[in-house]
């Protein structure tokens, strides 16, 4: 999992900001001649799906991370995160990773439970046939 890039995401959040400013910026300025500018709603359309992109892009970027924490929990099989993917993680990562474990861990318990009452039922199944 490569270090995580803090600085890619937040100059994108920032051009997201930007980009809805100067559409609020626009539809105050010209809130009374809107339906006559073509132009204007042109230009609103460009901001408005250029933002929407950019908040795909991030979107993508961090599912695709958790993914990959997730892959990674069942891979090492243990809740201890090593070093080398520790240090590349953002504390919110690190929070998600150990979250997951925590629900992952009861889960496998849990499953382990209802096999282990199923394998007693089976056995006695059988000695009574």
């Amino acid at each position: 999992l490569p270090p995580y890039d803090y600085d890619g995401v937040e100059e994108t959040v920032r051009d997201i900001n930007n980009l809805s400013s100067n559409i609020n910026m626009t539809l105050a300025k010209h809130a009374a001649d809107l339906q006559d500018r073509e132009d204007v709603k042109a230009g609103l359309v460009v901001h408005h799906r250029t933002t929407l992109r950019c908040k795909q892009y991030v979107l993508a970027y961090l599912w695709t991370r958790l993914q990959r924490l997730q892959g990674l929990r069942w891979e090492l099989g243990t809740s201890v995160l090593p070093a080398q993917y520790k240090e590349n993680l953002s504390a919110d990562e690190q929070d998600f990773f150990n979250e997951y474990d925590e629900i992952l861990a009861d889960y496998i318990d849990e499953v382990d439970e209802v096999t282990r009452r199923l394998h007693v039922r089976c056995q006695n199944l059988i000695h009574f046939i």
